[in-house]
């Protein structure tokens, strides 16, 4: 969370902002979102290799396992094999030349092939339905796109005339202040450009300071449940040590990603499926591997969190013992 987001969208559902320097502020921050979500679909097309390719794999595979009683010898970098999908007329095999790791034999490369061929597959699998996701948010903001350019067009003869903007917004208030909400959740617009608040108010950043420490998140799992997520590693240190209890749950990134410590501040009895993966994409989303289609998430009772041995102690540097689990999710945080 931060101050600004939280404060901002305090006074949105008070309908006390600005509508005109809200509304300026979606026209700017609409097509940067959408610039974002194309990039995103480049990308995820990029993770989609031709299944072609994987069945060719699969080919050359099966071709080097039929012919792994043949001639190898170490450093062969290509080879000839039969390739019985291409017979001619008379039944006999066609040939097809093979590129091989010199270090492997060819019951090795075949099964290299076998898992670059499955790969391909499963990246289609897992990648696919997330391009389709991203797609229809690309489109349902293309959408907004065009409405919010309808009322700029509506706009710009009065825009010397503020009383006339503002009689031109009102009808579309509560779309707007929806989108500039959004917007504001996803981070694109930036400016405070709520109306003047009471300066004895603290800001949600200065209340989670005195609550947990400098650099501790907080969310609010489908449950009701508090998820307190570091975001340093003396941030980390406090959430694995000074703020948990025992049975509290402990999320970190799987494979050694590096990332923050994050609690759900119950105990897995009292924890729901949808509990636990809200905390993981919180979890994953604050990695190294946020940029990933799918991080895998471990966790475990912070009880079975300790500081690694006084020689090689840092902050924020600890071990896990016993049993743990895993969850695959793709990283995200909530709307704040």
């Amino acid at each position: 969370h931060n101050s600004t987001t939280t404060t901002s969208k305090t006074q949105i559902e008070k309908n006390d902002i600005d509508l005109n320097e809200a509304f300026n502020e979606v026209v700017n921050a609409t097509p940067k979102l959408l610039t974002l979500l194309e990039k995103k679909v480049e990308g995820l097309e990029r993770q989609l290799k031709n299944k072609d390719q994987a069945t060719k794999f699969q080919a050359m595979g099966e071709a080097l396992v039929r012919s792994s009683n043949e001639k190898w010898f170490p450093g062969m970098k290509t080879t000839i094999v039969s390739d019985w999908d291409q017979c001619d007329e008379n039944g006999n095999p066609g040939k097809m030349e093979v590129q091989l790791n010199p270090k492997k034999d060819l019951k090795q490369n075949a099964q290299d092939y076998f898992l670059k061929a499955k790969k391909i597959l499963m990246a289609w699998d897992t990648v696919l339905p997330l391009l389709s996701e991203v797609k229809e948010e690309q489109k349902q903001w293309e959408k907004k796109l065009s409405f919010i350019e309808g009322i700029s067009n509506l706009i710009t003869p009065k825009k010397n005339d503020q009383e006339l903007v503002i009689q031109t917004l009102q009808p579309h208030k509560s779309e707007l202040l929806k989108i500039y909400s959004n917007l504001l959740s996803k981070g694109l617009i930036k400016q405070n450009i709520e109306k003047e608040k009471s300066k004895e108010v603290p800001s949600r950043k200065a209340q989670l300071e005195k609550k947990y420490g400098p650099n501790v998140n907080e969310y609010t799992s489908p449950s009701g449940i508090k998820v307190l997520a570091g975001r340093t590693a003396p941030a980390n240190e406090r959430v694995s040590f000074s703020l948990s209890k025992p049975h509290y749950l402990w999320f970190h990134a799987a494979d050694g990603i590096g990332g923050s410590h994050v609690l759900l501040t119950c105990s897995e009895d009292e924890a729901k499926d949808e509990d636990i993966i809200f905390t993981a994409k919180i979890c994953a989303y604050f990695s190294q591997a946020r940029s990933s289609s799918k991080v895998n998430v471990m966790y475990c009772k912070a009880s079975q969190v300790r500081h690694p041995p006084k020689s090689v102690r840092k902050v924020g540097l600890v071990h896990v013992i016993g049993n743990h689990k895993y969850v695959c999710v793709v990283p995200s945080i909530p709307d704040t």
